[in-house]
């Protein structure tokens, strides 16, 4: 196994189970705030579609009602006193110091919205992620196409991925990102990579959770790499690796 992690496009991530919490009020407290949340800087990966020429609304293209819990390293609207249990486990199962975490961005997927349709790779490097549901786990709701150049960081790019995901910069090949469980953390690189999430029947029960930082994959501290690797090689079946198409 490569000791780089920008090798690894994808693996699940060992951490502790979900706390319980309440699906219904979590519902209420994202519906409450999501049309109402001014994000400036965002680091989710929404601007970026809206400024593509897609012929297709945007609201046809992106497939999640985004919301954030913290921002610029604040929580908002008392979400760590509404949830403690949910802000403590968020800011504790990465290897992460609770005050290096920028934001934490709730994507749960609109109701109605099927498809596949909008390729992208978010603007932090070292994606830190989790499922606190997902009720599809054993299809393809996740997928992942690798970049033709081993890049080192998102500054190298000098691109936009397409939403359609077809570009001379993204290999024709296609991976499908898998689970081990449906309440799962995982890992998923921004730099090597651009990946979409796969909706096959509406009003699906999923949730992913977007723990971010500003570190690259330059800086990122040693823990967070030993645990990314560790859970690539405990997870050899599920963990995608780059490698050059031929």
């Amino acid at each position: 196994m490569s000791s780089d992690i920008l090798d690894i496009l994808y693996t699940p991530i060992d951490t502790p189970p979900v706390p319980d919490y309440n699906r219904l009020e979590l519902d209420k407290w994202c519906a409450k705030n999501a049309p109402n949340q001014h994000v400036v800087n965002r680091r989710d990966g929404s601007k970026e579609a809206r400024i593509q020429d897609t012929g297709m609304h945007f609201s046809k293209v992106y497939p999640w009602d985004i919301v954030y819990a913290r921002n610029n390293y604040a929580w908002l609207d008392d979400f760590d006193i509404k949830f403690s249990q949910l802000s403590t486990y968020f800011c504790s199962i990465f290897s992460l110091e609770p005050e290096v975490i920028s934001s934490i961005v709730f994507l749960p997927v609109k109701t109605n919205y099927t498809g596949t349709t909008y390729w992208h790779a978010d603007p932090d490097e070292i994606g830190l992620r989790l499922y606190i549901e997902n009720n599809e786990t054993d299809g393809d709701f996740l997928l992942i196409k690798p970049t033709v150049e081993k890049y080192q960081s998102r500054s190298e790019w000098g691109f936009i991925p397409p939403v359609d995901g077809i570009s001379p910069k993204i290999q024709n090949v296609m991976h499908s990102a898998k689970v081990t469980k449906p309440q799962q953390a995982f890992y998923i690189n921004n730099v090597r990579a651009v990946h979409a999430v796969n909706v096959n029947v509406p009003n699906l029960r999923r949730l992913a959770v977007l723990v971010l930082t500003k570190r690259t994959a330059a800086t990122t501290t040693e823990e967070t790499k030993k645990l990314i690797l560790s859970s690539a090689e405990k997870y050899p079946d599920h963990a995608i690796k780059w490698s050059q198409q031929r």
